[in-house]
């Protein structure tokens, strides 16, 4: 199974790969007249209304990433980003389909050495060929297919700690793309943040799911965005 199946996180709403900016402008004001929240009908839930607002929010953040020219930068490194992964997920597809040819002959070696030395064991038993040769045969069949098993065990062990290292790697580039850094001066802004008040004020930047203060002095936090 390949450990790049998902594409990396682009803009929200997706990224129309090739589209004009006149076809994108135009996507976005047909999708905005849908979504937006003064034409929903009257009597929505809280709930609703706020899933309502978060999704005109991101078509709005959408429209402003794949359009404005202060987010060029930002759309060459997602650019990049995205060929970057799309090229080691055909690397990881081509590796995983010799990996599978190499296991698929392992198994069936092994099978066909248990077979002959099932096979030795049946003669000696029926006493057609009992003598120190087969039997040396046979014991050497044991070892070679046993060592064998405990190959592959090891071989796939190392296969899977090699892709929960690359999961890790992946799922912490993932999260720092979501996370920034902020620090304060205490003196100039004249009081101590809290968690739940630094959520509030960035929460106009998107939406905030963890706030962690930093730092000895307690004027810097680490703020994880969704």
């Amino acid at each position: 199974m390949s450990t790049t199946s998902d594409p990396p996180g682009g803009p929200p709403c997706g990224n129309p790969h090739g589209a004009t900016d006149a076809e994108i402008t135009k996507a976005y004001r047909k999708l905005a007249l849908k979504i937006h929240p003064d034409k929903q009908r009257p009597g929505m839930s809280k709930s609703e209304s706020e899933r309502v607002a978060k999704r005109f929010h991101d078509a709005n953040e959408a429209r402003a990433f794949l359009l404005e020219p202060e987010r060029a930068e930002d759309r060459r490194k997602y650019d990049s980003t995205l060929i970057s992964w799309a090229a080691r997920r055909v690397e990881d597809e081509r590796r995983e389909r010799g990996m599978s040819d190499r296991r698929k002959r392992m198994r069936e070696d092994l099978v066909d050495k248990e077979r002959r030395a099932a096979s030795g064991d049946a003669r000696e038993r029926n006493g057609r060929g009992g003598d120190g040769g087969n039997e040396g045969l046979v014991d050497r069949l044991r070892r070679e297919g046993k060592a064998m098993r405990e190959r592959y065990g090891n071989q796939r062990a190392d296969e899977e700690a090699r892709r929960e290292s690359r999961e890790r790697k992946k799922r912490k580039t993932v999260l720092e793309g979501r996370q920034v850094r902020v620090k304060w001066s205490r003196k100039k802004v004249g009081i101590s943040h809290s968690e739940h008040s630094l959520a509030s004020l960035l929460s106009k930047f998107g939406d905030v799911t963890k706030v962690e203060l930093i730092g000895a002095k307690g004027n810097a936090a680490l703020v994880t965005f969704a």
